[in-house]
């Protein structure tokens, strides 16, 4: 036996044979390999080495040498980075040299070069997009250009090199272009020249420039060698290579780095600058170092003693500086290797790129590792990753991609050429002057290599997107480092730190030093002074109530008698617990003359936090003004103490006791006291007035809270200054307008508060003329500072000296400042700026290193100001105040992130545990908020990032729009024409007729209570008493239903038929009420209607009602049953629109918004108009056809579906209607309704069911936009019909407002003009007049014009500037424009809010959960679904009940999925219907209509389409090809089977066009041009993914031909499996035998089986003596022992073919002429398949097939054995055929049962 094919046998035994080195291995599953076996191998075993290592080789491949072959990873990967599409790409990876030779003759070296191209094939290849490379046989002559010869002096030659260099260093050759290589040549009078070679790197790699420019120099001077190419080639390589991966070797590898990837990191936490501008030029520069050689011999000596690599050594120090850098210390580095293994000979002398690289994960963060360990620590991690290197980096960063969601790159390289040969520098008269080389998403590449035994160092840096000088700090650490390790070895067993650069140093010392001789003092301290120097002068002015020294010290007096009458000492605590005002002051200053400590505690907090203050504390005395604090002693209540006429007293008080303990949040939930002395507080105080000139002549406004920390220089430093101090009160700390009123009428000119305070001041003051030139100081701290906001503060308060302060409460109030003058055009932020005097600030990295300029850190703050501690929390003080390792001073770490910038000033970053990472992406969330707030002048902008239901992090923006002026001038004019329109429609209505009917209709109400009453022995007479109680228990009145009958009993007292006697007791005031009388009052409100004509239809719903009533209270039936009988609306309508009151209003309303369309659109704007509870359309039936020729959109919202439904029923026509579910009691911005976004907001007989009616009114405001209008109809009277009929809907348990108190549903005209004043509604018409006799009815219009006082912003023009000012992982993706955003109790954004906001709203839309439909059945029923459940999103898996379904909206979906499913016409409506209800799912339903698939025409001008059949998220791509008819249906039993296992592939499925071109296209062509579209569509669009072609019938012969073209383009095919795939040896192109043919393809196989026996036999006699065809006469005469067949074609004959056709299509019952034309579309196509098939030409195929053939031969009546070839693959399959039989016939075949069998046969393509 030959070896060969012993190694093929004990394959299929599972026995793998290989070599390990030269060793001969063996894999073997259990108890397989026997002793004969072994023996076996033992006897072989040389042969069997000899034959591996022969299999091992490459072999070169002449003959197709110049086919395409597929780029490698890495070539791959450079050419998506020459595309923009990618962050950091948009420029090709290319290298340029300078060489210095003693070159002197162009012609000799334009030779010389060309031999080159001559000798290297991928110096002649072509690199196309579509992922494939072409080495040409021949190319062009290339000219070297010789630039001119320069002589001296120096500068001119430099001149000239510096315009070669700037033409060539950073060229971008184009795809699909030739060449990507390119000489040029500047020669010198001397003798010598600088040759320039640009390379694009998709073609060589380092060693390879080395090549060639070796071989460069060897041409020129031999110039008569010849150029010999090598015998292997690139291409030879790269196709070994792909092949490798599917060894076992591969897959170990690729298993050990999936394992990595879960623990590799993804972000790189380097400083960047990076430009919006797109046009900004790409710039790579080169920093470079060297070692002398001498120096570098003995250090490699100790490098190699320590078992350590030079390459490694550099690699730390590289990775060891760069992580000063970089915050996130745990970081990926992208290390370069050369795969050049020694497969031939002569593969160091190739050119091509023979890169790979590997992601080595490098992890900073040990704190002890010494620097020679963490060598060996990186060094063994690179080696342990290079073992596994057949998985590329590129491979790896794919798949980090795909697990992460978002573009990963790894942007810092590391290139070590040390001990590579083909160095330029080993060649005579040759140097290396200038070099460098710029890659695709790469920001740093250090390149290491030796020079004459000289180590040199190059940096390629991209240096546009670093920030200035930022580099060069970087680059000189690392040459530092390296020379100081150079210099001393023994460095090598310490502790790495990387210093700081020496200007670094200089400038933070000087920063930092702050000391300044202030005298310590206590902080009541400045007050006592002021009052002995300024008694009289005003201190404080509250309320407009203006207090001097003298008297505040009166109310000092009077608080401190009462805690020294508490017994309250030096030392003690004293809470105070007041609103702002005089007591508050007093309280704070006399707690501190008496040697005591306050403790504020805010109002805001509740009673229990309150409490927990007090008892952490022990608090001696509480000074408060109501709240009553039961179980504490000492409770002073300001309420009952008068001014005091005596001094205060002041204790003897040294400045280090303790000022006060303010109680900040803490992160567990419990409050933290911060301890802060006099001395730490007053050091700030001083340096702050005396730095800023704060004197006696400063009036301030003290808007913080005494919780808040700013109150304390408010408080202390004013009255230290002598100035005057102005609160508000607490309810006006949020209303601007009372601030600026207090600031001009006391002209104050400090402000001290928080930037958003201050920006609601200056929105307040836009609209004024006047300026506020007073202000000379403004003072923001406690949060982000807007860089637009100084510029509005200019344009009001022009004189202001604008000052940015922060700090920490830890810190004594502040301990940095910046004056801000001039805003930078590149900030992102205000800086945080300078340390305060005696006060200094650390930014420090984890490991309390100093962080370097730009580099993110954590903020430290020592000096004076810090506070002592955490009152009784030393766990904590001890966490948060450290010592400094380096000075021992006692430091402060703030949980606040920031950076040092090189002149000195700090740049504030946020907070350190709310730093904002999104997939990976730290995210400057200041930047974004400055982007939106340049594209729009707003209010405020807030971003932030919120968890997804998913628990992914989402961007969300959130916008508050500037104010504009309000006018309702238009709307008003508006309202006056409505107003006469009003009169002219309703001039004709009798008035006292009207007055008539009102009161005869409340009449018959009113009787028929009494009558239902009375009907249970209720009142039937006068004596009789009976109290609510017992009324409701005769009646058995249900729950909800105790307001109505409480309301009956009131308007029975009130018309006088009962008496209250109280306590809800009443008296019979009327006579038993007759039927008669019932009957009389209805025949009066008959006669009336009769002649006024209101609604018949509506009496007739009162007097329903009225014969239900106690049936209504019981329960026992529905009353939307009188007012929706049977489903229908009709009465509905009566009350809401079909009356002569509601139906004039629809024309006042039509009115009113068409005049606002026309203003709108006449603008090119759309018209917004959402009506909510649109319910029965009372109104929209008559609006929404006004507006039928305007722009509008009409949102049509209702809370019950069943409205819904109908609607889009009655505005079927309308395609502006949208339809969405409201309910107005719940949150729209959970119920998709966006925000900021009507113009008109209709609300018709709606609002009474609010809950709470001015929530509901402030709530719908946020939806519209400025200038707005709501349009409201509502009943404003009490009637008794409406009482005893439609307020049966209602239950006042929901209401929350003050109509439960009054037990009312509706609000009067009264309350609802009070309703629109107070959210900002003008009303501009309200009909009918209180005069008119028409508002008896109740139904009245309200239109009022809104100010909303906001611009708009429209969310898609701002989404379109944000994607080309910010990279695209920093856009918001939810931007929502709100009215207002909240402030906490310290006037800082409510960031909390609206993440709870936004984070609720995305557990209600989060689609990540949902599967989508992937079959056209299932995308037709979710869409029909959507419809009827008035749904967005929905899941295939989700429940039709569940999602709000019942038995109504069944029959509704039933009834589109007959109109919309074709499959479903052959379904009955019950069957249909019982379908659904046993499957409520889509997935279930869809399976319904499984039978039968069909494919959608194509295009016109395609041959072929390629179809979604299951998309999947791998790489890996199922193609699956249609039979003769064009059908895939017979694929559904393997497709599912395919989705068990193989869930994540892609199942594409190929459909013929029935189109002209499919048609045209010639017999002998249709084959190969199907194969090579599909191919060329999939190369577009799955260039990478790996493919298996499985086709049935003709689809096999289509599969071949698209692996042949694939195959041919250099693209690997996985495999082909065949199905019963035959050729025809006969071209039996007969009408009448491919009819037959056919109508066995209908009838699914069905088959006259003894008529198909007599054809066979009688075409296989007719065939005897015939090569090819058969004609019509031969047929019907094939002989006399034939006669049946003789007879049936003979009848067939004398049919037309239109006729026979027409008779098959009657066969088959099919009678729609749709339905025909569709078969006889099929059979022209199965017909013109059959031709092709005849007429095809076979060809050879090179790769793998399985052909899977019929054992039964009998699936038509043709003798198989003369018409088809089986045996064709064996002729012309090159690789590997297999052949496997399966059960069936070839109609049968893929049957059910069979499908286990043929997915065994080709699983092991798929896996």
């Amino acid at each position: 036996m030959k070896i060969e094919e012993l190694i093929e046998e004990y394959q299929k035994m599972g026995i793998e044979l290989f070599l390990d080195k030269e060793n001969l291995k063996f894999k073997a599953p259990k108890g397989v390999m026997t002793s004969e076996i072994k023996e076996v191998l033992k006897k072989n075993k040389q042969q069997i080495i000899e034959y591996l290592l022969r299999e091992k080789e490459i072999k070169p491949d002449a003959e197709h040498k110049y086919n395409p072959f597929p780029l490698t990873d890495v070539q791959a990967a450079y050419m998506l980075g020459n595309s923009s599409v990618y962050e950091f790409g948009g420029f090709s990876c290319h290298t340029y040299f300078e060489v210095k030779t003693d070159f002197t003759d162009i012609s000799i070296l334009e030779k010389a070069w060309n031999k080159v191209i001559e000798k290297h094939d991928m110096l002649r290849a072509v690199i196309y997009e579509e992922g494939y490379q072409v080495i040409q046989k021949e190319v062009p002559w290339q000219k070297v250009l010789l630039n001119s010869i320069v002589t001296k002096p120096i500068e001119k030659q430099d001149q000239c090199i510096a315009e070669v260099r700037s033409r060539l260093a950073q060229k971008k050759y184009d795809v699909g272009e030739w060449p990507l290589c390119e000489l040029e040549a500047t020669f010198f009078d001397d003798g010598m020249c600088i040759l320039h070679f640009s390379i694009d790197m998709m073609i060589s790699d380092f060693i390879s420039t080395n090549i060639i420019l070796k071989d460069l120099v060897f041409y020129y001077n031999h110039p008569d060698a010849e150029s010999v190419p090598f015998s292997i080639s690139y291409r030879d390589i790269v196709l070994y290579q792909n092949q490798m991966q599917d060894s076992e070797k591969y897959l170990i590898d690729k298993e050990y780095w999936m394992k990595r990837i879960e623990h590799l990191p993804v972000e790189l936490d380097l400083p960047m600058c990076i430009s919006s501008d797109k046009k900004q030029q790409i710039k790579f520069i080169q920093f470079n170092t060297r070692v002398a050689a001498e120096k570098w011999i003995a250090v490699k000596n100790e490098l190699y003693k320590a078992r350590i690599t030079p390459s490694s050594f550099i690699l730390t120090v590289y990775a060891s500086v760069l992580g000063k850098w970089i915050r996130n210390k745990n970081f990926c580095i992208n290390v370069t290797l050369l795969n050049r293994p020694d497969y031939d000979e002569n593969i160091q002398n190739i050119v091509g790129d023979f890169t790979t690289t590997n992601i080595l994960q490098v992890d900073l963060k040990n704190k002890t590792e010494n620097f020679k360990e963490k060598i060996l620590t990186i060094q063994e991690q690179l080696w342990r990753d290079i073992e596994h290197s057949m998985f590329s980096g590129v491979q790896v960063i794919r798949e980090m991609t795909r697990q992460t969601k978002s573009h990963v790159i790894v942007p810092i390289v590391f290139t070590s050429m040390l001990g590579m040969e083909n160095s330029i520098s080993k060649i005579a008269n040759t140097s290396v002057e200038y070099k460098i080389s710029q890659t695709p998403q790469v920001w740093i590449d250090c390149q290491v290599s030796e020079i004459n035994e000289e180590l040199l160092i190059n940096w390629d840096v991209r240096n546009d997107i670093f920030p200035e000088g930022m580099i060069n700090d970087v680059f000189n650490a690392f040459e530092n480092v390296l020379m100081l390790f150079c210099k001393n070895y023994e460095f090598m067993d310490k502790t790495l730190i990387v210093p700081l650069p020496d200007e670094t140093k200089k400038v933070r010392v000087k920063v930092n030093k702050t000391k300044k001789e202030f005298v310590a003092k206590t902080l009541h301290s400045g007050y006592v002074n002021t009052l002995k120097s300024r008694p009289n002068h005003i201190a404080f002015i509250y309320d407009h109530k203006k207090y001097t020294y003298h008297d505040l010290e009166k109310y000092i007096s009077a608080i401190q008698s009462k805690l020294i009458a508490c017994g309250c000492e030096k030392k003690d605590y004293v809470a105070v617990i007041l609103p702002k005002g005089i007591w508050q002051v007093a309280a704070t200053i006399g707690t501190l003359a008496l040697g005591c400590s306050y403790v504020p505690i805010s109002l805001d907090n509740p009673y229990n936090r309150i409490c927990e203050i007090l008892d952490e504390v022990k608090a001696k005395a509480i000074v408060t003004d109501t709240i009553n604090f039961i179980g504490y002693k000492n409770v002073i209540y300001t309420a009952s103490i008068e001014p005091a006429e005596k001094n205060i007293v002041v204790e003897d008080v040294t400045p280090d006791q303790i000022a006060y303990v303010i109680y900040t949040s803490g992160s567990t939930g419990s409050p933290k006291g911060v301890v802060i002395t006099h001395q730490a507080a007053y050091n700030t105080i001083q340096d702050i007035n005396a730095r800023f000139n704060i004197a006696d002549d400063v009036v301030a406004l003290g808007l913080a809270k005494l919780s808040f920390d700013l109150s304390v220089f408010d408080l202390f430093g004013i009255f230290k200054a002598g100035g005057v101090l102005v609160y508000p009160k607490d309810e006006d700390l949020k209303n601007p307008y009372s601030w600026i009123e207090l600031m001009e009428t006391y002209h104050i000119n400090l402000l001290n508060m928080v930037p958003a305070q201050m920006q609601m001041m200056t929105m307040a003051m836009e609209s004024r003329t006047d300026k506020f030139d007073f202000v000379k100081t403004i003072m923001m701290s406690g949060d982000w500072i807007p860089v637009s906001l100084p510029e509005a503060i200019n344009q009001v308060m022009p004189n202001a000296k604008i000052i940015s302060l922060g700090g920490a409460t830890e810190a004594s109030i502040w301990s940095i400042y910046y004056e801000i003058d001039q805003i930078q055009k590149n900030w992102k932020s205000i800086p945080y700026g300078y340390p305060l005097s005696n006060q200094k600030f650390y930014i420090l990295d984890d490991k309390y290193n100093d962080c370097p300029n730009y580099v993110p850190g954590k903020i430290f703050i020592s000096g004076r100001g810090l506070a002592e501690g955490y009152y009784k929390r030393n766990d904590l003080t001890m966490e948060r105040f450290k010592l400094h390792p380096v000075s021992g001073e006692r430091i402060y770490y703030t949980g606040d992130i920031g950076c040092y910038h090189p002149e000195g000033w700090i740049e504030f970053l946020g907070r350190d545990d709310t730093q904002i990472k999104v997939n990976g992406h730290r995210i400057e969330l200041q930047e974004i908020e400055k982007k939106i707030s340049n594209y729009a002048r707003t209010e405020m902008v807030v971003v932030d990032a919120v968890n997804t239901a998913g628990n992914e992090k989402k961007l969300a923006a959130f916008i508050v729009p500037e104010e504009k002026d309000f006018s309702t001038k238009e709307a008003e004019a508006y309202g006056i024409e409505c107003a006469e329109t009003a009169k002219c429609l309703m001039k004709n209505i009798d008035r006292n007729l009207f007055e008539e009917w009102v009161a005869a209709a409340d009449k018959k109400s009113l009787l028929d209570i009494v009558y239902a009453l009375q009907s249970r022995g209720i009142f039937v007479n006068k004596s009789s008493l009976w109290d609510f109680k017992q009324i409701r228990d005769k009646l058995g009145v249900l729950p909800k239903y105790d307001f109505l009958l409480t309301r009956w009993l009131e308007a029975l007292c009130k018309e006088e038929y009962l008496v209250s006697i109280g306590n809800q007791v009443f008296q019979a005031n009327v006579e038993l009420i007759s039927n008669a009388e019932i009957n009389e009052s209805w025949n009066r409100l008959q006669n009336i209607e009769n002649k006024l004509h209101y609604s018949q239809m509506l009496i007739e719903y009162f007097k329903n009602s009225g014969e239900h009533l106690l049936d209504f209270l019981s329960g026992n039936k529905d009353p939307l049953s009188i007012l929706f009988p049977e489903g229908k609306t009709q009465t509905a309508l009566a009350a809401y629109r079909n009356n002569i009151v509601n139906t004039n209003i629809n024309q006042v309303i039509i009115k009113y918004v068409n005049s606002i369309a026309r203003q709108l659109n006449a603008q090119g704007k759309q018209l917004h108009i959402l009506e909510v509870g649109a319910g029965v359309g009372g109104t929209s039936r008559d609006l929404i056809p006004s507006l039928k020729n305007k722009n509008v959109e009409y949102w049509f919202t209702d809370i019950s579906t069943f409205f819904l439904n109908s609607a889009k029923e009655t505005f079927a026509d309308y395609k502006n209607v949208t339809y969405r579910l409201f309910d107005i009691n719940q949150d729209y911005r959970e119920q998709d309704i966006p925000a900021v976004y009507f113009d008109v907001l209709l609300c018709a007989n709606v609002l009474h069911n609010a809950h709470n009616g001015m929530e509901v009114m402030k709530q719908l405001k946020e939806v519209m936009r400025e200038n707005a209008s709501f349009i409201i109809i509502e009943e404003t009277v009490e009637s008794y019909a409406i009482m005893t009929s439609m307020e049966f809907e209602y239950s006042i348990n929901d209401i929350t407002d003050y109509r439960k108190e009054i037990n009312h549903i509706f609000f009067n005209r009264e309350q609802w003009r009070k309703l629109l004043d107070q959210v900002n509604a003008r009303i501009v018409c309200e009909l009918p007049g209180i005069d008119d006799k028409l508002s008896l009815a109740g139904q009245c219009l309200f239109i009022a014009s809104v100010w909303k006082g906001r611009k708009d912003i429209e969310k898609g023009k701002l989404l379109n500037y944000l994607e080309q000012e910010l990279p695209v992982y920093e856009i918001p993706q939810y931007i929502e424009i709100v009215s207002k955003i909240d402030l906490s109790t310290n006037g800082k954004v409510d960031r909390k809010k609206l993440k709870i906001h936004m984070e609720e709203s995305e557990k209600d839309t989060n689609e990540d959960s949902k599967i989508l439909p992937s079959t056209e059945q299932e995308k037709i029923l979710v869409e029909i679904w959507k419809e009827v459940l008035n749904r967005e999103n929905i899941s295939i898996t989700d429940n039709f009940y569940e999602l709000g379904g019942d038995s109504l909206l069944v029959a509704q979906t039933i009834s589109q999925v007959k109109k919309r499913l074709p499959l479903a016409k052959e379904y009955q409506w019950n069957e249909l219907m019982r379908k659904m209800l046993e499957n409520p799912t889509i997935e279930g339903f869809a399976k319904v209509f499984e039978d039968v698939k069909y494919v959608k025409e194509s295009e016109d001008n395609e041959l072929v389409r390629l179809n979604f059949v299951r998309n999947g998220n791998d790489n890996k791509i199922i193609v699956l090809y249609p039979d003769g008819i064009n059908s895939l249906s017979q694929y559904n039993g393997l497709i599912n089977k395919i989705q068990e296992e193989f869930g994540s592939y892609t199942i594409i499925g190929v459909n013929l066009c029935e189109n002209q071109v499919f048609f045209e296209t010639a017999p002998e062509c249709l084959i190969p041009d199907i194969g090579k579209v599909i191919a060329q569509k999939l190369m577009q669009a799955y260039s990478k993914c790996e493919i298996v072609l499985i086709g049935y019938c003709i689809g096999g012969l289509m599969a071949i031909e698209t692996g042949r073209f694939l195959l041919e383009q250099g693209k690997n095919v996985n495999g082909i499996v065949t199905i019963d795939t035959r050729t025809c040896s006969r071209c039996i192109d007969n009408d009448l035998i491919m009819e037959r043919i056919f109508k066995i393809i209908l009838n699914g196989g069905e088959q006259d089986k003894l008529m198909d026996q007599q054809i066979s036999d009688a075409v296989r006699a007719v065939l005897t003596d015939k090569k090819s065809a058969i004609t019509n006469e031969e047929l019907c005469n094939c002989g006399e022992q034939f006669s049946e067949v003789n007879k049936y074609f003979t009848e067939l004959c004398t049919l037309s073919p239109k006729q026979r056709f027409d008779s098959l299509l009657d066969y088959q019952k099919i009678e729609l002429d749709e339905e025909r034309n569709r078969i006889l579309n099929l059979y022209r196509m199965f017909r013109h398949n059959y031709r092709g098939v005849m007429n095809y030409a076979q060809d050879f195929y090179i790769g793998d097939v399985l052909a899977l053939q019929c054992n039964d031969n009998t699936g038509f009546f043709l003798p198989a054995e003369m018409i088809f070839d089986s045996d064709f693959l064996q002729q012309t399959v090159l690789g590997n055929l297999s052949y496997e039989a399966i059960p069936g016939n070839h109609l049968t075949c893929l049957d059910n049962n069979n499908i286990p069998l043929i997915y065994g046969y080709i699983r092991k393509y798929l896996s």
